[in-house]
Protein backbone atom coordinates (compact mmCIF):
# COMPACT_ATOMS: atom_id res chain seq x y z
CA UNK A 1 0.00 0.00 0.00
CA UNK A 2 1.29 3.64 -0.67
CA UNK A 3 0.85 6.61 1.67
CA UNK A 4 0.04 8.70 -1.52
CA UNK A 5 -3.27 9.93 -1.46
CA UNK A 6 -5.32 9.10 -4.90
CA UNK A 7 -6.05 12.55 -7.19
CA UNK A 8 -8.64 12.53 -9.53
CA UNK A 9 -7.54 12.82 -12.77
CA UNK A 10 -11.11 12.44 -14.55
CA UNK A 11 -12.09 16.23 -13.39
CA UNK A 12 -11.42 18.88 -15.53
CA UNK A 13 -9.64 21.63 -14.55
CA UNK A 14 -11.51 25.07 -14.20
CA UNK A 15 -9.44 27.77 -15.18
CA UNK A 16 -10.08 31.65 -13.47
CA UNK A 17 -12.99 33.41 -14.85
CA UNK A 18 -13.94 30.08 -16.40
CA UNK A 19 -17.71 29.24 -16.05
CA UNK A 20 -17.85 25.73 -13.85
CA UNK A 21 -20.01 22.87 -14.98
CA UNK A 22 -21.94 20.68 -13.06
CA UNK A 23 -24.81 21.10 -10.79
CA UNK A 24 -25.30 24.38 -9.78
CA UNK A 25 -24.90 25.19 -5.79
CA UNK A 26 -27.78 27.41 -4.26
CA UNK A 27 -26.20 29.34 -1.14
CA UNK A 28 -27.38 28.22 2.20
CA UNK A 29 -29.57 30.31 4.27
CA UNK A 30 -27.95 29.21 8.03
CA UNK A 31 -30.51 31.77 9.67
CA UNK A 32 -33.04 30.78 7.67
CA UNK A 33 -32.12 26.57 8.81
CA UNK A 34 -31.54 27.80 12.36
CA UNK A 35 -34.76 29.22 12.40
CA UNK A 36 -36.82 25.97 10.80
CA UNK A 37 -34.85 23.75 13.50
CA UNK A 38 -35.98 25.70 16.15
CA UNK A 39 -39.51 25.62 15.00
CA UNK A 40 -39.41 21.36 14.53
CA UNK A 41 -37.97 21.67 18.14
CA UNK A 42 -40.83 23.78 19.68
CA UNK A 43 -43.31 21.44 17.79
CA UNK A 44 -41.51 18.12 19.12
CA UNK A 45 -41.85 19.95 22.79
CA UNK A 46 -45.35 20.65 21.98
CA UNK A 47 -45.81 17.11 21.03
CA UNK A 48 -44.04 15.55 24.63
CA UNK A 49 -46.66 17.97 26.60
CA UNK A 50 -49.39 17.37 25.01
CA UNK A 51 -50.90 20.61 23.11
CA UNK A 52 -49.12 19.58 19.65
CA UNK A 53 -52.06 20.57 17.37
CA UNK A 54 -53.81 22.49 19.29
CA UNK A 55 -53.72 26.77 18.77
CA UNK A 56 -51.72 28.51 20.95
CA UNK A 57 -53.59 31.55 21.51
CA UNK A 58 -57.13 29.85 21.94
CA UNK A 59 -55.90 26.13 22.08
CA UNK A 60 -58.31 25.07 19.74
CA UNK A 61 -57.34 22.06 17.56
CA UNK A 62 -56.00 22.97 14.22
CA UNK A 63 -56.93 22.03 10.29
CA UNK A 64 -55.30 18.91 9.66
CA UNK A 65 -54.56 20.70 6.19
CA UNK A 66 -52.85 23.41 8.24
CA UNK A 67 -50.25 20.88 9.97
CA UNK A 68 -49.90 18.39 6.70
CA UNK A 69 -48.60 21.46 4.65
CA UNK A 70 -46.76 22.92 7.77
CA UNK A 71 -46.50 20.50 10.42
CA UNK A 72 -44.71 23.17 13.11
CA UNK A 73 -47.28 25.37 12.69
CA UNK A 74 -49.34 26.35 15.83
CA UNK A 75 -51.70 29.38 15.24
CA UNK A 76 -54.98 28.57 13.92
CA UNK A 77 -55.79 30.94 11.28
CA UNK A 78 -58.52 33.04 13.17
CA UNK A 79 -54.89 33.92 14.90
CA UNK A 80 -52.29 34.34 12.38
CA UNK A 81 -53.05 38.00 12.13
CA UNK A 82 -53.20 38.48 15.92
CA UNK A 83 -49.38 36.75 16.45
CA UNK A 84 -47.74 38.67 13.35
CA UNK A 85 -48.23 41.90 14.46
Amino acid sequence: MSDVEPTVADEPVVEPGEPASGPVVEPVDLGEIERELAAVDQALARLDDGTYGRCQVCQSPLDDSALAADPTTSICGDHLDVVAH
